[in-house]
C-alpha cells in the first residue's frame, strides 16, 4: 500500500491498512478548512506542512471568465475575470466549496 503521508497508526502503536491523513487532528476554526502543502519528494512518506484557509461560499456569477476568476484577500473566489480578460455572458459559472478544492461547473 503507497500512502503519500505515510500509514495511519492506531492506538497500541501499530500500523494499520489505512492512509494518514495529515489533517485529522489539525486545528482549524469552524470556518477554515485544513490545507496540506506538499513538498516534492522522490521517496514515501512525502514531508509537507499544513495551514488554514477560510472556507467561501458558493458564488454564481452571471458570466464566464475563460482564464477564471480573482481571488479576494481571504482566498474567496469573486464576480470579476482575471487580468483585462473580458467576460462572456453565454455562460454561467458555479464556484462551489467542496472539502479541499475548488470545483467548477458551467451551468
Amino acid at each position: 500500500m503507497k500512502c503519500l503521508y505515510g500509514v495511519k497508526v492506531d492506538g497500541h502503536g501499530c500500523l494499520t491498512c489505512l492512509c494518514f491523513d495529515p489533517c485529522e487532528k489539525f486545528p482549524c476554526q469552524e470556518n477554515e478548512w485544513c490545507h496540506v502543502v506538499p513538498t516534492l519528494c522522490d521517496i514515501l512518506p512525502c514531508k509537507y506542512t499544513l495551514q488554514c484557509l477560510n472556507k467561501c461560499p458558493p458564488l454564481l456569477c452571471r458570466f464566464y471568465c475563460p482564464r477564471g476568476l480573482m481571488r479576494e484577500e481571504n482566498g474567496c473566489f469573486r464576480c470579476k475575470c482575471l487580468g483585462d480578460q473580458k467576460p462572456s455572458g453565454d455562460k454561467m459559472e458555479l464556484m462551489e466549496f467542496q472539502d479541499d478544492m475548488m470545483n467548477l461547473a458551467e451551468r
